[in-house]
């Protein structure tokens, strides 16, 4: 059974994001999501599972907010919510489904000008090797502008009973997708005292924006350790939305991915498999009316076996080229956050220098064990 579950913390950040006013329709797995929400009367707050399609029908233009993973305690939903005709069906004992369900029913219910903020686990974004997942994410980058995705840390939801990787997807329906920009906040550490705030974003709880002195040094600590950044402010969640997409927007912790540009790279590596296959087939074509020919005349059987088999190899040759065509389209739609611009700690010492650590630090463990041996030896 699949279990969705809300957490009232970056459900609040998604509404700030999407819409600073909070004027907006907010939609939940549970009932009663989110009821300790900060926010003005304009927020309809109901449940995903059972209320979806009153909600938005209500008011479809309005900003939706949703969430969809595991976790415990939660709303259980015991089939996968409905797919659009024709499409294949998820695996049926595949977590994903559910997430990827909520997804499909906020593009196919949500109105052109709709802005959406929903929390996805990273299995989704990144899995290519099954096409109904592939697709999910080609209608969603087809018909909305996939503006930003932020990188969670994992364990965010492990509270919840939830320890999947998870990621925040903004969305408005109506423009296809051209830029998208990432935020990277998995490096941060969390855990159950030491739980994800909106600080961690660079938000004050008024959704104003913090000074650097009111961040979390978990946040801050190593950019402020590089001498590079002495007097630069820290490049926040908040700082840089307002630049999102742009070279001003880009920094240690965020970057831009050009998908008009990588769809439109990818096309042109499949064009040669895709001709190679189209020629491939019109020669089927023509083998297969020599066979007819061949069986129809009653040529020798060795020569119908021949041409049988030229036909068998050719279509081989023809699904091994299309898988190939496939596999590089699918790949655009991997859609996890790799940064880029992640400053990668190298170890800069010797051989000699490692293994003089590791003597000195085996000096410090006979050290231990052997006053430990000595206080064990005169108690007895």
């Amino acid at each position: 059974m699949i279990q969705l579950r809300l957490q009232p913390f970056p459900f609040r950040f998604q509404l700030g994001t999407v819409h600073p006013q909070f004027d907006l329709l907010a939609i939940g797995p549970g009932q009663g999501a989110g009821g300790d929400l900060e926010g003005g009367a304009g927020v309809r707050q109901g449940s995903f599972v059972r209320e979806r399609e009153p909600l938005l029908a209500e008011r479809p233009d309005r900003v939706a907010v949703a969430q969809a993973f595991e976790g415990a305690g939660a709303e259980a939903v015991e089939q996968p919510l409905n797919l659009w005709p024709g499409e294949q069906r998820f695996p049926a004992a595949d977590g994903l489904q559910v997430r990827a369900g909520v997804l499909k029913q906020l593009l196919v219910t949500h109105a052109p000008g709709g802005s959406c903020a929903i929390v996805l686990d990273e299995g989704l974004l990144f899995r290519t090797n099954e096409s109904a997942f592939v697709e999910t994410k080609r209608k969603l980058v087809d018909e909305c502008d996939l503006w930003a995705i932020v990188s969670l840390p994992g364990g965010v939801f492990s509270t919840a009973g939830a320890g999947v990787k998870t990621n925040l997807l903004f969305f408005t329906k109506g423009r296809k997708t051209e830029r998208i920009w990432y935020y990277d906040l998995s490096g941060v550490k969390v855990g159950k005292k030491t739980p994800l705030t909106l600080a961690h974003f660079g938000f004050a709880p008024d959704g104003t924006v913090l000074d650097d002195a009111a961040l979390p040094a978990t946040l801050v600590a190593d950019w402020q350790a590089d001498k590079a950044n002495a007097g630069k402010p820290f490049p926040s969640y908040a700082r840089l939305l307002a630049q999102r997409g742009t070279a001003a927007g880009d920094s240690r912790n965020s970057w831009t991915v050009d998908f008009a540009a990588r769809r439109a790279k990818a096309r042109e590596e499949m064009q040669p498999l895709v001709d190679q296959v189209a020629d491939i087939k019109a020669e089927v074509v023509d083998l297969k009316e020599q066979l007819k020919r061949l069986k129809r005349d009653k040529a020798p059987e060795t020569e119908i076996e021949t041409c049988a088999a030229q036909i068998g190899e050719k279509e081989k040759s023809a699904r091994e080229l299309e898988a190939k065509a496939a596999a590089i389209d699918a790949a655009v739609f991997d859609l996890k956050a790799v940064n880029p611009n992640a400053v990668a700690k190298v170890d800069n010492r010797t051989p000699q220098l490692i293994i003089q650590n590791i003597e000195v630090q085996g000096r410090i463990v006979a050290d231990a064990l052997a006053r430990l041996s000595a206080l064990l030896g005169g108690g007895r």
